[in-house]
Parts: structure tokens; sequence; C-alpha cells
């Protein structure tokens, strides 16, 4: 099963991660809703990646899986 995979940033394991443009703990309450990701990863696959991240795209999957 995926139990042992899911739940955990290790190697053999798959991520989701979620990397904000902005520090979500440097913003006020109300510019939170408005909050973008730069970078996404879901099941351990890039499923977003901003122009800051897109150079990274193909590396990441390869590197990924």
């Amino acid at each position: 099963g995926e139990d042992g995979r899911r739940g955990r940033l290790s190697p053999g394991c798959d991520a989701d991660i979620c990397v904000p443009g902005t520090d979500p703990f440097g913003c006020t309450e109300n510019e939170l809703p408005d909050l973008r990701s730069d970078l996404t990863i879901v099941g351990g696959r890039v499923t977003h990646a901003s122009a800051a991240f897109e150079a990274l795209r193909t590396r990441l999957a390869a590197d990924i899986g």
C-alpha cells in the first residue's frame, strides 16, 4: 500500500508541498487569501511552478520521479 510513502518528506516517499511566493507569517490576515504558490508538488509530481521555479520544473520532475 501507500501507507509507508505518505505523510513524510523523506527519500522514497511521495511529497505534497507548497512553496508560497510570500511569507504567510509576514503578511496580514487580510492578505492571506491572496497568497500565491511559487511551487506546488502533489504526490511527488510538480503540479505548478511559477516563473521563479519554471527552469527547475524538468529537473525537479526527474529528481522526484
